[in-house]
């Protein structure tokens, strides 16, 4: 977990003018545990990650990270390549004749 998720947490619940027992009843967790979470001591689960990020109306970006950067990119790709193990075309005749439509057989 990245340590911005403590800041994160302390500062969405503020912002929602929670207390940490509120926020602990909407999460079914003990009062200590969200305390834990703030302080760094202890990380929820996925689930719980999940049901914040409801409580609270962000993505899980901004929840962990502190960061709605959708614009970044996770995987840079630079070139792609796709190779087959038997030919897919062998020609293909594009030239027009008398400017008419030619049907392709299927």
């Amino acid at each position: 977990m990245s340590y911005s998720f403590p800041h994160q947490l302390l500062k969405l619940r503020t912002e929602k003018q929670l207390s940490q027992a509120e926020l602990a009843t909407r999460l079914f967790v003990s009062r200590q545990a969200v305390s834990k979470w703030e302080n760094g001591d202890a990380e929820p689960s996925i689930d719980k990650l999940i049901l914040l990020a409801k409580v609270f109306k962000v993505s899980l970006d901004r929840l962990i990270l502190g960061t709605n950067d959708f614009n970044q990119p996770l995987v840079k790709l630079n070139n792609i390549v796709k190779t087959f193990n038997s030919p897919v075309l062998n020609s293909l005749d594009l030239t027009i004749h008398n400017n008419e439509r030619i049907a392709l057989p299927w």
